[in-house]
């Protein structure tokens, strides 16, 4: 933003900042999940830009769910971007509706019907590519559901049972909910 002398001086400064380093090589699951949900945002944005019934809509609502999906696969986080997104599929309806909320009048029973029929396919296209993704991704695992949720499950609750008892408590929990301590360790 600030031009490329700028943007030269921020990477050396990165480059020698220690705390960078450091986090740079452990593996955060929130960067990823809230760029993939400002992704379906901003997809749901640029399908925004169409109207209803036309082909690109579909597709960058399609993106749009895809996007919010593997973000909120990578972390339950990304769930939030949700509202957005369904806030800019639904512009038709609140175009449709927004000359009566000037007025502040009731609409007629068909008008908000007919927004509703407007927005149902870009909200369905969101859906399919949040299941299209979900699915690619959870379908291998199907045969291990069971010890998959067992050990996502179990891994949380022991994380909010844990105490301040120390590394050796906290490799007992690991190794208990991995059933294998030298993995744990």
């Amino acid at each position: 933003v600030a031009g490329g002398r700028a943007g030269v001086l921020a990477v050396g400064l990165l480059a020698i900042d220690p705390l960078y380093l450091h986090e740079s090589v452990t593996l955060q699951a929130e960067a990823p999940s809230v760029a993939l949900g400002a992704v379906a945002v901003a997809l749901a944005m640029v399908a925004a830009r169409f109207r209803p019934n036309q082909r690109q809509r579909r597709w960058w609502a399609l993106g749009s769910g895809g996007a919010l999906a593997a973000g909120t696969l990578i972390k339950l986080f990304a769930i939030v971007a949700l509202v957005p997104v369904v806030v800019y599929l639904a512009a038709p309806l609140f175009i449709t509706l927004a000359p009566y909320v000037a007025r502040r009048a009731w609409p007629p029973l068909e008008v908000p019907r007919a927004g509703v029929r407007l927005i149902l396919p870009g909200l369905a296209w969101c859906a399919l590519g949040m299941l299209a993704v979900a699915a690619l991704v959870l379908l291998p695992f199907a045969p291990s559901w069971p010890q998959l949720a067992a050990q996502a499950i179990s891994f949380h609750l022991a994380a909010a049972g844990a105490t301040s008892g120390g590394l050796r408590a906290h490799a007992q929990i690991i190794a208990a909910a991995l059933g294998w301590l030298p993995l744990a360790l």
